[in-house]
């Protein structure tokens, strides 16, 4: 882990900052619970990228950035924190 990557997937789901906090979520190709890749943006970081999480619904996305897993995670899902770039893919 601790690569940099290139991931395709398609937005299933997404859970928001709640208010007064800065963690945003992105399931890639599987809704939460059963995630398989989860994509950690603050909102700081959607800022910069000029995204809105929610225009990516059901759409495919290429997500750029370093492949991590949360510590205390039992699962130990991947994920990409504040990625590089995400871009959507073209039909």
């Amino acid at each position: 882990m601790d690569k940099e990557v290139c991931v395709i997937g398609k937005v299933v789901s997404f859970k928001l900052a709640s208010e007064g906090k800065n963690t945003n979520y992105i399931n890639i190709d599987k809704p939460y619970p059963e995630n398989v890749f989860t994509v950690v943006i603050s909102n700081n970081y959607l800022e910069k990228l000029n995204i809105k999480i929610e225009d990516l619904k059901n759409k495919y996305i290429f997500i750029k950035g370093k492949i991590t897993t949360y510590k205390s995670d039992p699962k130990q899902i991947p994920q990409i924190y504040n990625p590089v770039n995400i871009a959507v893919k073209k039909e």
